[in-house]
């Protein structure tokens, strides 16, 4: 293997608007629905901070002494990240490669974003200590000289890992056989299955993982069957449906989740008000995404009771006396209301669409 990195990398600082982020999301707005993946989305069991976007999320980990990693030293294996505990995941991170001898600050978090010589190597992870990362993000390197299938070839050895509090699949090529290797991660409190292959039948092992707490499934081709096993999910805190062409069948399997904070089953234009009594079992929810559905305003008040603090609905077709009365119905509730998106021209959905 070359060296790739024939002089130490030192330490710095990158604003958080680099391209490389650790992090990816999808918009808030039906405007800017495909442009908007470049978008920060850190996520959290924490209740949902109301902002013009996806609300942030933090996870929870114990605070650690100072850790070494011993990378190898003739190629680096990808980027390394830190953010004190203290301060919100989303800010500036110091940033390091993934080479030769890495200390992490005491009270520290980690984050490891795996590049193209870790999935050459994934074996290497199983040398290194199990709590050496708080979370790792494997995508899909394709378009960097990867191979098709080298992060479900990897998925097996993150079983050493089980100080894992956050695993990113985002964008990459893992089905759902593969995705059930993640049952062996007893502390993992975040998932992220953005545009993958999953149909969801990979929630039946999913189910099992009692430290979940966030699940992202946006844009993948959810077979609504599937749904049923997130009856057995009521610690999930905040779940991500967007783009999944649900109806309402599929969404009456939400109704168990009794925990959720934070719901978004926006872009699913099948979805109408005669999903919304499955709603209303959610006596937690705090943030509701339904833009880009055929839910109206006036039938949101159906969810009268619940602690409702954001909405996120399609303006088009919706009066503003249907607007009053909602935001009386929910004292305080912050209303976002978007408008259709834009023509995206077929290069940039094909770029942007479900691994299917």
């Amino acid at each position: 293997m070359p060296n790739l990195f024939p002089q130490p990398i030192p330490v710095s600082r990158r604003n958080d608007s680099s391209p490389s982020k650790l992090l990816r999301a999808t918009g808030a707005g039906e405007s800017s629905a495909l442009l908007a993946v470049i978008a920060v989305l850190v996520w959290s069991a924490q209740p949902a901070k109301c902002t013009d976007e996806k609300p942030h999320f933090n996870f929870s980990a114990p605070q650690h002494a100072a850790r070494t990693i011993n990378f190898p030293r003739g190629y680096s294996l990808g980027k390394l990240k830190f953010v004190p505990v203290n301060e919100p995941i989303s800010a500036q991170k110091l940033v390091v490669m993934a080479r030769g001898k890495v200390v992490v600050p005491a009270d520290c978090y980690s984050f490891f974003e795996a590049e193209h010589n870790f999935f050459v190597h994934p074996e290497f992870v199983s040398t290194l200590d199990s709590d050496c990362f708080d979370s790792i993000q494997l995508a899909q390197v394709a378009l960097e000289g990867g191979e098709e299938g080298e992060v479900e070839r990897s998925l097996p050895y993150l079983a050493h890992l089980t100080g894992l509090r956050e695993v990113l699949l985002d964008h990459s090529d893992v089905g759902d056989g593969a995705i059930d290797r993640l049952t062996v991660l007893p502390n993992v409190q975040h998932i992220s299955l953005f545009s993958t292959r999953t149909d969801g039948s990979c929630l039946r092992q999913l189910s099992s993982i009692k430290s979940l707490r966030t699940l992202n499934l946006d844009q993948n081709k959810i077979k609504e069957e599937n749904l049923q096993y997130l009856g057995s999910m009521f610690f999930l805190s905040n779940l991500l449906l967007k783009r999944c062409q649900l109806t309402d069948a599929g969404i009456a399997n939400v109704s168990n989740c009794c925990g959720l904070v934070v719901l978004d089953i926006s872009a699913n234009p099948n979805v109408t008000d005669g999903c919304l009594p499955y709603l209303r079992p959610l006596k937690k929810l705090q943030c509701l995404c339904v833009n880009g559905t055929r839910i109206s305003l006036s039938g949101l008040l159906q969810l009268k009771g619940l602690p409702l603090k954001k909405v996120i609905a399609s303006g088009e077709r919706q009066s503003a006396q249907d607007l009053k009365a909602l935001k009386q119905a929910f004292p305080g509730v912050q209303v976002l209301q978007t408008t259709k998106s834009k023509t995206i021209d077929p290069d940039t959905y094909s770029y942007f669409a479900p691994l299917h």
